[in-house]
């Protein structure tokens, strides 16, 4: 099994960040995209090594989904600050931001109360990786956008 999701999980990555890159079509934003889901699925380890959750094959192939489902923010904050800037981009994006996610981090957020062990860790793995790429999405992405567009010292002309 473990060799499998071994393979199993390189395989998605590489497609995944090929996705990414064919939409984006630069290095850097399809850095700046991945930037929530790199830091849900660090938040999501701290949270479950803090809680006392340990990985699972089950918990770990769902990290899969996390990053499935956590890319969407980045690639659309990305995108769309690309035509109409950081600020303007969160602010537009919040709302179906919060309501794609939010929803899958209701759904799942289910699972954590079953009675089998692996799919209540399947519920937590989920929850607080899909919450933790929308936190970053929304809080930490944005600024990094922001500077990158207007690095400390040259801010925005004047219209």
């Amino acid at each position: 099994y473990q060799a499998d999701a071994k393979r199993a999980t390189l395989f998605a990555a590489v497609i995944i960040v090929g996705l990414v890159a064919i939409q984006l079509r630069h290095p850097i934003r399809v850095f700046l995209a991945f930037i929530p889901v790199m830091l849900g699925l660090l938040w999501t380890l701290g949270l479950m090594n803090y809680a006392g959750f340990r990985a699972n094959p089950l918990s770990i192939t769902v990290f899969l989904l996390v990053i499935g489902i956590g890319i969407d923010n980045g690639i659309y904050m990305v995108a769309r600050t690309r035509q109409i800037g950081a600020e303007a981009a969160a602010t537009e994006l919040l709302r179906p931001m919060l309501l794609t996610s939010g929803t899958n981090v209701l759904s799942f957020g289910t699972l954590m109360f079953a009675s089998n062990g692996m799919i209540r860790s399947l519920g937590y793995v989920l929850t607080f990786g899909v919450g933790a790429s929308l936190l970053a999405a929304m809080f930490v992405l944005p600024p990094i956008m922001r500077w990158m567009t207007h690095p400390a010292g040259h801010p925005p002309k004047a219209a």
